[in-house]
């Protein structure tokens, strides 16, 4: 029964995540912004949905706390400050583990789709980086929202750990 119970939540905290993914994919193509207050529903969601004890409740904030950081101390520079945002709540609801894979599936398919999209992609991206600086042709206006990438991100890893257990 408690095995059962087990399967049960882990599917209900992978639909609200999802919910939670879609809802702020969907807000950063519209406004290139995602809501403080659905970040903070999803924080506490994440929270609440992993806390089994008091002592895990303040565990699944460690990695929350230093990707907060590490974006104060201006080392993620790349990413908006929604995507830091919106990766806080991933860790609270996935793990490390789940998320940092998510994370990099989502980094190549957005690799991939602004080479598609821009021909000066790799100056844009290049510009961003700090020790490099602005480099000619670079468009710094051509971003694009990074959730979608996330969303997608996380179901491909899903996908990839539905099939692998069925193997």
């Amino acid at each position: 029964m408690i095995a059962i119970l087990t399967d049960y939540m882990i599917y209900i905290k992978t639909m609200l995540l999802v919910a939670f993914l879609v809802s702020a994919s969907a807000y950063d193509v519209e406004t290139r912004k995602i809501p403080n207050r659905l970040v903070l529903a999803g924080l506490i969601v994440g929270a609440l949905t992993n806390a089994t004890s008091l002592k895990s409740f303040f565990l699944a904030f460690i990695p929350v706390i230093i990707l907060f950081l590490l974006a104060i101390c201006g080392l993620m520079f790349i990413l908006g400050s929604g995507d830091i945002k919106v990766l806080m709540v991933m860790f609270l609801f996935t793990g490390v583990t789940e998320t940092l894979m998510s994370l990099f599936i989502a980094c190549v398919l957005f690799i991939i789709f602004s080479l598609i999209k821009n021909k000066n992609a790799a100056a844009i991206m290049l510009s961003k980086l700090p020790l490099i600086g602005k480099t000619e042709n670079a468009d710094i206006n051509a971003a694009y929202p990074f959730c979608p990438f996330l969303l997608s991100g996380y179901m491909i890893y899903l996908g990839v750990m539905a099939f692998e257990a069925l193997i």
